[in-house]
Order: structure tokens, then C-alpha cells, then sequence
């Protein structure tokens, strides 16, 4: 076993399973074979290395971060090309995801945490598009690339939210003319950075834990109007502690205890107002560990 920090990617066609399931064996085949001989030249082109075909898909790895999104690039726009000449129903349409990070190289085939958010990304990215992770972003010359931040993403399996980008594309298409390589008219056609509008982290505002008191004074004294009791207070404990846990869960982070107070504190208080007292401790600990459990695995 090696360990190489290595840029993922992952390929596939757009609608591919239903295009098969309409159509014979061999035009399937055709497919492929079309698939293959237009991407596999520019994978190898730019220093990438095929690890393996699954179908209509690509694994894929490089040692430059930079040349696999300059990769994605160049296939789009192949891929443009072949579509401006082919009946739309014939047309190739791909989904293009990239990821950064240690990986395992083990008997040719690689594994690592980079490698199964790249198969996720490439799950949600869009076809026609590249798309790929704050890793990438950071490792790459992002000089080379102008790039469109699209958000925070959580996906299955993967403990913490991930930061997706995309290649801005619209108006900066390369095509190689006379005399000049496809790298340089891709250097060409992409503006210097300082006309691109770029995307700076700005400092996350949050209520943070000061929603709990107001929300329990708030629920607090609408329950001594609407209920003539205290409950309210408890149930403004639950609902301040669940707000706090959307907003954790909002910027990428899991509630944990926060989630099992929210919990706890609801169906401690509707168990009180609905006048089941003797399961209401029961009920909470309960629900307070089923809405933790929710926050951790989803």
C-alpha cells in the first residue's frame, strides 16, 4: 500500500440509464466506445491517469490539481463541439467532479476520503459543468481558473460540510487557432483575475447560544397568557435549542448535545401541557436521543 495526496475525478454521462434502457446492446456499446475515444486522449494529454471505467463513468487521478480542472475544462468543451454536430438525441452530455487529498494506492485502484467525496459530488454536479471541492480550490493556480463558489454541501458519509466550486465558464470558451497550442488559448480567453468577481469568505454571523434565553422568555410569557402555566418556559427551552441546532447544522457543524437538549426539553414540555406527567421524562430522553441521532447521521 502507497499513500499519495492525488486529485480525484470522476466522470459520467448525463441520463445515461435511461438512455440505455431504451435502446439496443450494441448502440449502448457504440456509446461507450464514442464516450471513451473522445475523454480518454485528454485525460492522458494533461498527465491524468485512468484508474478504472464503470460503465459511463471515469476514475481518474492527477498529481496537479490545476491540470484536472484544466482537464475538465478542455473536455466540456470538446464535448460542446461534438453535440454542435450531433443530433440532440445522440448528444454527450457530462457531469465533471474534482476532489483533493490523501488517498491509498492499493493493487492500481485508489481509496480515501477524497475519493468518496468526489463520488458523491459528482452525484449532485451538473452536467455541462465542472465542479469540485474547497480542496482543490485552495491546492490549484486558481489564477488559470476563474471559479464560481456554489455553497456548503452534506453529503452521506461524510462528517462535515464540504465547500463546492465551480469553473465560470459563460463567455470565456478557448478554442485553439493557428499556431497556438489549446493551453495557450485557454490563457488567452481567461481574463486576468483582477475583472473576475471573486468570492471571500465573510465571517459567519450567528445567534449563537443567546436565542436560548430568548426564546424561553418568549414562549415563557406567551404560555402564562395562552396557558395560565410555566411550560412555555421549558418549551422555549426546546425550541431555542433547536434553532441553535438548525443554525450549527446550517454552517457545517454537528449539534450533538445541543441536539439532545432541543429534544429533550420538547417532549418534556408537551408531555407537561398534555398533561402526561408520568412519561413525560421517559418521552423526553427519548426523542432527545432520536433527534441527536438524526443530526449525526443526516
Amino acid at each position: 500500500m502507497e499513500n499519495k495526496n492525488l486529485t480525484i475525478m470522476f466522470t459520467d454521462i448525463k441520463g445515461f440509464t435511461q438512455r440505455t434502457s431504451l435502446q439496443s446492446r450494441i448502440a449502448t456499446a457504440e456509446l461507450i466506445k464514442q464516450h471513451n475515444d473522445l475523454l480518454a486522449p485528454i485525460f492522458e494529454e494533461r498527465g491524468g491517469k485512468i484508474i478504472k471505467t464503470i460503465g459511463d463513468a471515469f476514475l481518474v487521478v492527477f498529481e496537479s490539481p490545476t491540470n484536472a480542472v484544466l482537464t475538465g475544462i478542455q473536455l466540456q468543451q470538446k464535448l460542446k463541439e461534438h453535440n454542435g454536430n450531433t443530433a440532440e438525441t445522440d448528444r454527450l452530455e457530462v457531469r465533471v467532479a474534482i476532489s483533493t487529498g490523501e488517498v491509498s494506492v492499493i493493487d492500481n485502484d485508489i481509496y480515501g476520503e477524497a475519493v468518496n467525496i468526489a463520488a458523491r459530488l459528482e452525484s449532485v454536479s451538473e452536467a455541462n459543468e465542472v465542479y469540485f471541492t474547497e480542496s482543490t480550490y485552495l491546492a490549484m493556480n486558481r489564477s488559470e481558473v476563474p471559479t464560481a463558489e456554489i455553497g456548503y454541501r452534506l453529503f452521506k458519509g461524510i462528517p462535515d460540510k464540504i465547500k463546492i466550486f465551480k469553473v465560470l465558464r459563460e463567455g470565456h470558451e478557448a478554442k485553439p487557432g493557428p499556431g497556438r497550442s489549446l493551453r495557450e488559448a485557454n490563457q488567452q480567453a481567461i481574463p486576468d483575475t483582477a475583472n473576475i468577481k471573486t468570492n471571500v469568505a465573510e465571517p459567519v454571523k450567528e445567534f449563537g447560544f443567546v436565542i436560548v434565553p430568548i426564546c424561553m422568555f418568549l414562549f415563557g410569557a406567551l404560555g402564562r397568557v395562552f396557558l395560565k402555566s410555566g411550560e412555555g418556559f421549558i418549551l422555549g427551552l426546546g425550541a431555542g435549542f433547536l434553532f441553535r441546532c438548525l443554525e450549527m447544522r446550517k454552517n457545517g457543524r454537528r449539534p450533538g448535545a445541543t441536539a439532545f437538549a432541543a429534544g429533550f426539553f420538547l417532549a418534556l414540555s408537551l408531555g407537561l401541557i398534555f398533561r402526561i406527567k408520568a412519561a413525560a421524562g421517559l418521552l423526553a430522553i427519548a426523542f432527545g436521543l432520536l433527534l441527536m441521532t438524526y443530526f449525526k447521521r443526516f
